[in-house]
Formats: C-alpha cells, sequence, structure tokens
C-alpha cells in the first residue's frame, strides 16, 4: 500500500517592490543536530523542526531519538508512545508538557495520563526538549519513562498561508502569523482540517486555533497563550487477520460504521520570570477544559460474544494549576534549586456498551468527583570543572481523590510518594 503523500503550497509575504533598498544579506549558515546535552536528552534544533515533515504536533516528537509515535484509528484520538522500552499507552508514562504547562489527563476515562496533542498547530512548535527516565526534580508523576517539552513560536516570521492537497482527498488549510518585529515566542495560528483517511473509518475533521505572545512586565519577562481545538473523528475496528486473508475484510477496512468520536480543549496559561542577580523567579499558572467522546470496539466479541463489545466513553473536566520555581547560584560551581507544583479539577465521565442489536444496558462506569495534586522538590547541583556536573536532590508528591460512584458509592483517598533524584552528566570530548 502506497503511503499517503500530500501536496504543500506555502505563501509568504511578498518580496519589497521594485527601487527599493535591498536587506542587507545574512551570513549563509548550515544548520544541523545540536549535540545532546547527555545520552538522555536532548534538545531539538529549531530549523530541524521548521523542516520537519508533520500532519499533527505529535510528529514532531519523532524528533526524539528512541521516542517511536503509532496512530491507530484516526486523527484525533490520542497517539501511542514509546520510549525507553516502555508502552505508554497514550501517555501513562510520558510526561508531555507544553510551555511548562501538564498536558496528560488524570483519570482520563480512556487511560490514566491521556495525552492528545491536537490542538497544536503544528507550524507553531518551535522547540522540543526531551530528557529519558526520571531524574529531576521538576519531573512530575507521569515522567516513568521520560519527559517532552514543547514550546510555541515560529522561527520564520511574517504571514504564511498554508494549503495541503493529500492522495487520501485531504485538504488542510492553515494561516499562521508571527509580527516581524516581535520576539520568536510570539506568534499565532488557525487550521482546518478535512481528510477522509486512507481506509474505512478514518476519517477526520479538525478546526483549531493557538495563539502567544511575550511581553515585558514588571522588570521581568511574561508570555500568556491560548488554544481552542475541536475535532471529528472516525474510528475502524480490530480486524482479524485470518478474514484479511480469505478477503472477507480488507487490510485497512472496518467491522463496523459506526464507531467514531468527537474531542473538544480550550487552554489559558500565563507566566513570569524575573531575576535579580544570581537569583531567578519563574511563576506559571494555567486553566482548562475538557470534552471527549470514543464510540470504539478494539476487541471485537471477546467479552461478549453476542452483543459485541462496542462502548461509548465520555468524559469531561475543569482544572486549573499553577507552579513556583526558584534557582539561586551563590558560587560559580553551585546553583540550588526549589520547586513548588499545584494542580486540581473536577471530572465526569461513563462508559456505557453500544450492542450490536442496539439494545440499552447499564453502564460499566459512571462517576464524578474532584481532585488535586502538589509537589514540592528541591536539589543542588555542583559543577566543579566546566566538564562534570553533578546534582542531587528530592521530590515528594501527593494526590487526593474524592471520587462519587453510582456503581460503587463514594470514595476518597490520598496518597504520597517521596522520591529522591540524582544524576550526573560527564563530558568526555567533542
Amino acid at each position: 500500500m502506497l503511503a499517503p503523500a500530500a501536496l504543500l503550497i506555502v505563501l509568504c509575504a511578498p518580496p519589497p517592490p521594485d527601487g527599493a533598498a535591498p536587506a542587507e544579506a545574512e551570513p549563509l549558515q548550515v544548520y544541523g543536530q545540536a549535540p545532546p546535552a547527555s545520552a538522555g536528552s536532548r534538545e531539538v534544533d529549531p530549523l530541524l523542526i521548521e523542516h520537519k515533515a508533520r500532519r499533527t504536533a505529535e510528529d514532531l516528537l519523532e524528533l526524539v531519538p528512541g521516542l517511536y509515535v503509532v496512530q491507530h484509528g484516526s486523527e484525533g484520538k490520542g497517539h501511542q508512545l514509546y520510549l525507553r522500552g516502555f508502552d505508554a499507552l497514550h501517555g501513562a508514562d510520558v510526561e508531555v508538557t507544553v510551555e511548562g504547562v501538564p498536558i496528560n489527563e488524570p483519570s482520563n476515562v480512556h487511560g490514566h495520563g491521556y495525552v492528545d496533542l491536537g490542538f497544536i498547530v503544528p507550524e507553531l512548535v518551535a522547540g522540543v526538549e526531551a530528557s529519558k527516565g526520571v531524574s529531576g526534580i521538576e519531573q512530575g508523576d507521569f515522567a516513568t519513562a521520560g519527559s517532552v517539552g514543547l514550546s510555541l513560536g515560529a522561527v520564520q516570521r511574517g504571514g504564511r498561508l498554508v494549503y495541503e492537497l493529500g492522495t487520501t482527498g485531504r485538504h488542510r488549510a492553515a494561516l499562521i502569523w508571527a509580527p516581524p518585529a516581535e520576539e520568536r515566542a510570539t506568534a499565532a495560528g488557525i487550521e482546518v482540517v478535512d481528510d477522509p483517511g486512507f481506509g474505512a473509518q478514518r476519517a477526520t475533521r479538525r478546526v483549531g486555533a493557538i495563539g502567544q505572545y511575550a511581553f515585558d512586565l514588571g522588570g521581568g519577562e511574561a508570555a500568556a497563550w491560548g488554544a481552542v481545538y475541536h475535532s471529528d473523528f472516525e474510528l475502524p475496528t480490530a480486524v482479524r487477520r485470518d478474514d484479511i486473508a480469505t478477503g472477507r475484510v480488507a487490510a485497512d477496512g472496518s467491522y463496523r460504521d459506526d464507531t467514531d468520536g468527537t474531542s473538544q480543549r480550550a487552554i489559558a496559561a500565563a507566566r513570569w520570570t524575573r531575576r535579580w542577580g544570581r537569583l531567578r523567579l519563574r511563576l506559571g499558572a494555567h486553566a482548562g477544559a475538557r470534552r471527549l467522546r470514543l464510540d470504539e470496539d478494539f476487541t471485537g466479541w471477546l467479552a461478549d460474544p453476542l452483543a459485541g463489545d462496542a462502548h461509548r466513553q465520555r468524559h469531561a473536566a475543569l482544572e486549573g494549576g499553577g507552579r513556583v520555581e526558584l534557582r539561586w547560584r551563590p558560587t560559580a560551581t553551585w546553583r540550588l534549586v526549589g520547586l513548588l507544583d499545584l494542580r486540581g479539577g473536577q471530572l465526569w465521565q461513563s462508559q456505557v456498551p453500544l450492542p450490536r442489536d442496539g439494545s440499552s444496558r447499564p453502564a460499566d462506569r459512571e462517576l464524578e468527583g474532584g481532585w488535586h495534586r502538589q509537589g514540592a522538590g528541591a536539589a543542588a547541583r555542583w559543577r566543579p570543572w566546566p566538564w562534570l556536573t553533578v546534582e542531587g536532590g528530592a521530590r515528594v508528591d501527593g494526590w487526593r481523590y474524592a471520587i462519587d460512584d453510582a456503581l460503587n458509592g463514594h470514595g476518597d483517598e490520598t496518597v504520597w510518594a517521596l522520591s529522591p533524584r540524582a544524576r550526573a552528566r560527564a563530558s568526555v570530548g567533542d
């Protein structure tokens, strides 16, 4: 089967009119992958991001060595992540942040730690930074296999109108605006996608907008960003290999034509950084709303041989949080770091079977409740020589859930975890 292809048309701002003084030529620069800070960390060069072919923001995660991204179904549902031998599902073991805002969804009905980056216009990802393993106090509770942080902005300044036409009948239009007089972090964009997909039940339609503005405030650096997103998509069923071999179902087919989903999200966030000599303070806050519906059947008739295993999952959530980070360098070789994370919200979720005969079945899950999480950490970093850095510290995290479950009654629980963190980095040569 041929892979889907696309024709990309980009319209940029026009050149200066005839007679205008040409801009001074800039020195030619050749960009490549910067050497990693260590075997377990990677900061992707912005020019590589700019030239990476991507259908969604998740495709940019492939720039991290050893991180594999798989999409079963169609665009709209969160991708599967694999890192360091972990099958991280939809994000259960990989922490993902956007401008420091946590994206993993606690207790999502489809999976704890669910990550969906569909709300990000791909052209507005300006940085990708990854850390494998969990060794720093800044890494939260989903960083079992590692952490990935995305930063927003645009390397190319000015306006762009992008149109893509794909072999699957895909149409995508995006409008990007990055004011030339502003820094890289200031940019905004909107995209519209309509794609029938490469096979049965793989169509997707989405519209989203995201923007960030960076400015000076109170003697420090500040930025505010927000995003809104809506997606409708179909979901294919799992297909038996022997049915494909006998020709009963095509390799890109589906047993059902009524499995689909919708996804919506809205996020608003702000941050502020101020320096006083060797002291740096960073404050951040965010709030968001989330809705997800999935009508799917990935197991066929394993659980219910007569009615089938199709079900409808619904999830809605409101959440917010903040972060305080303080860094102090008392000497040239020592740095002290302290942080405090707060996050909480309300959730509503349900799961109802969808029998093949259209009859009604009782819900498998129906609950609502609240949760809050707090984390604090401190670490000391020592750099006795330019080629050696040693860091040690500890982090403590606490979770509390209070759930009203229609099937199992009320329940609440509080859990605390203390985790020491240590890492060392040595450069053995250029």
